[in-house]
């Protein structure tokens, strides 16, 4: 598999210095990018909206202001939801990429060292000056050496509970499927309005509100990769019929599936 370029993503600014290249991305609203690879090292902040990053062992959810680092090569897939943005750090040579493959945590929270010197990044980026290059690669390496001394300690999942993980691998797993907040509480142990209040909490809208926003962003991926018919597509991610799913993809996506598809072709 060999690295891809996204044609549905939006590329605001880019500077590249002598190590390292600095990108700021926006992305269709609950998109889904599928299975990828980089051939560089990686570094990521959320700028607003927020990712689910799998990695096929697991399941990442990084919300505003949190990050990770991606390995070389490291096949993995995306869901883009809301209007998401990202600031993305590419390693060029191989000494930093030497470097990076050394870092012990691969996501961090908002509350992590690395989270504040990637703002400060931001802030160079969007602000450059003569000294920009030199500022850039500075910061940068601040990150490396934040990573690689604290590791996981600042892991995104601290402080999440081990059920609640468990509630979201469940979503995923059968969003598809006829599920229920009462169903999903029983299988992770806990009472249905807990679970509810939980969720939001810390993913930020509601279990249902989640579980639609999965079958948007697969039926958005069926309609780009295959021939299916609108009614099969409604089937497969779950809608009870073809006029409630296409009622759904155009308040979420602003298009019927059908226009969709076609600008997806037109391409």
């Amino acid at each position: 598999m060999t690295s891809q370029v996204f044609s549905d993503r939006n590329t605001a600014a880019e500077i590249k210095t002598a190590n390292f290249s600095y990108s700021e991305t926006a992305y269709p609203v609950d998109h889904w990018m599928s299975l990828h690879r980089h051939s560089r090292p990686q570094l990521f902040l959320c700028l607003a909206g927020a990712v689910e990053h799998h990695t096929g062992r697991d399941r990442f959810f990084f919300a505003e202001h949190s990050g990770g680092y991606i390995a070389r090569d490291e096949v993995h897939s995306d869901l883009f939801l809301g209007n998401a943005r990202a600031l993305q750090i590419a390693f060029d040579n191989n000494s930093n990429s030497a470097i990076s493959e050394s870092i012990a945590g691969r996501a961090f929270d908002r509350h992590h060292p690395a989270a504040a010197l990637l703002k400060k990044v931001y802030q160079e980026f969007r602000n450059p000056d003569d000294y920009t290059s030199i500022m850039l690669e500075a910061l940068t390496l601040e990150v490396v050496i934040s990573l690689r001394r604290q590791g996981d300690q600042f892991s995104v999942c601290k402080g999440r509970s081990r059920w609640l993980d468990r509630a979201r691998e469940l979503i995923h797993e059968e969003f598809s499927e006829s599920l229920t907040l009462e169903q999903i509480a029983l299988e992770v142990g806990v009472h249905p309005g807990h679970l509810a209040k939980a969720f939001r909490s810390q993913f930020g809208e509601s279990v249902g509100e989640y579980i639609r926003r999965l079958r948007i962003a697969k039926a958005r991926h069926l309609l780009e990769v295959t021939e299916m018919s609108i009614g099969s597509i409604a089937l497969a991610t779950g809608f009870g019929d073809q006029s409630h799913f296409a009622r759904s993809f155009k308040k979420y996506t602003g298009l019927t599936p059908n226009t969709h598809r076609g600008c997806q072709k037109a391409r």
